[in-house]
Parts: C-alpha cells; sequence; structure tokens
C-alpha cells in the first residue's frame, strides 16, 4: 500500500471539475484508491482550510450552478474522508526557505516536504507544484 500527500488541488477537482474531464477522472480514481484501502492517504494540518477557500471561491463565481449547501455537503464528504492531516512544524521563514528553493508557493511547499518527510508521493494537478516534486526527487502519485 502506497503513502500519498493529497493536495487540495486534487480534492477540489473532485468537486469543480467536469465529470468527462481527465481531472476529474484522476480525482475520483485517488479518492477510490483511498476509500478501498489501497492508499493510505496524508495532508498538511491546513489541508480542510485550504479545501474550504477554494470551493466556496469556485461556488461564488458559479452561484447560478451551486448552492452554499452543495459547497457545505462537500465540505463535510471532505472532513470525513480518511486523510491522516499531519502536524509539520513550520514557521515563516522556514516554509519562505522552502519555498524559494522550490521555485513555488508557501502552501505548495508546506505539501512537498511533508512527502519528503513521509517518504510519500504526492497527488495532485497543480503544475508548480508537480515541479517542485520533480526538482526535490518526490514521486508523484498517478492513476493505475
Amino acid at each position: 500500500m502506497s503513502l500519498v500527500v493529497v493536495d487540495a488541488s486534487i480534492m477540489l477537482d473532485a468537486f469543480t471539475a467536469p465529470k468527462a474531464s481527465e481531472a476529474f477522472q484522476r480525482a475520483r480514481q485517488l479518492l477510490t484508491e483511498i476509500q478501498a484501502g489501497q492508499v493510505r492517504a496524508a495532508a498538511p494540518e491546513h489541508f480542510s482550510i485550504e479545501v474550504a477557500s477554494g470551493a466556496l471561491k469556485f461556488q461564488r463565481r458559479h452561484r447560478d450552478q451551486l448552492s452554499a449547501k452543495d459547497v457545505l455537503g462537500f465540505l463535510k464528504a471532505v472532513d470525513a474522508f480518511p486523510i491522516n492531516l499531519c502536524s509539520i512544524v513550520v514557521n515563516a521563514d522556514l516554509v519562505a526557505s522552502w519555498a524559494l528553493a522550490m521555485n513555488c508557493g508557501a502552501y505548495d511547499a508546506v505539501y512537498v516536504q511533508l512527502a519528503r518527510q513521509l517518504d510519500a508521493q504526492v497527488a495532485t494537478s497543480d503544475r508548480g507544484m508537480r515541479a517542485a516534486c520533480l526538482g526535490f526527487n518526490v514521486a508523484l502519485w498517478e492513476p493505475q
């Protein structure tokens, strides 16, 4: 069984991407593998907040398609999902150092660093994070 650090971007794809898209299919595959116990999932503690922020932003842009109730239902499902939220000791200087070295955003650097600490793969749809993983020899999760 593989250990995968789940990025907020791939979780959001399960909610925001068109159902026929490759992004949606990848997200659903990952979630299916986690549910089936084929993959153990981890994420930094801020994962739920990052997912909530993205879902709320998406709902504000698409009020005609999604209600607040839809967003709250999705977020409740995310909170119930078997993802181990990990504490990672950080401070602004350390995160900035990682982000500068990895050439990515601060949140992305925390996911990559967590994967390095856990010797885990990263599941993401974010191009910047994918590049940071490749640059730091962190394996990327891909559907089987």
